[in-house]
């Protein structure tokens, strides 16, 4: 029965992990409030908040103010989330172009098995510290 010793040990971990990606989302709102850029460092200041407004700025902004409001995200979350605030033209395949073009421009950072962050996200939490 070491596979299922194994698997307890892997969930375990896998829990503590996601514990510890919790709290630093918290850090990361925390630090965003008190240095004023909760609203996300990387969206106009008159950004859309309505399904309508959604579904007119760009795809590429779409996903910056999204990945913004909600920290760590997949592209197939991406899609969901743009595609419950209106956007019809989110697919995780197009999602997953837009973090592409995204990354080349340095505008959002992979944090590896398909999660993705705003760069400002990323500054915040480096300067922050563990």
């Amino acid at each position: 029965m070491k596979a299922r010793a194994d698997l307890t040990a892997l969930e375990a971990m896998e829990a503590d992990r996601q514990a510890r990606m919790q709290a630093l989302r918290r850090q990361i709102e925390v630090l965003e409030e008190v240095l004023g850029t909760r609203t996300g460092t990387d969206v106009e200041p008159n950004t859309p908040s309505t399904e309508a407004d959604w579904a007119s700025i760009p795809r590429t902004d779409a996903v910056v103010r999204m990945l913004s409001e909600r920290g760590a995200m997949s592209p197939n979350e991406i899609a969901k989330a743009l595609n419950a605030v209106g956007r019809q033209d989110a697919t995780w395949q197009n999602i997953s172009r837009v973090l592409d073009h995204l990354r080349n421009k340095g505008r959002v950072k992979s944090l590896g098995r398909g999660q993705w962050v705003t760069a400002a996200t990323t500054k915040l939490t480096l300067a922050a510290g563990p």
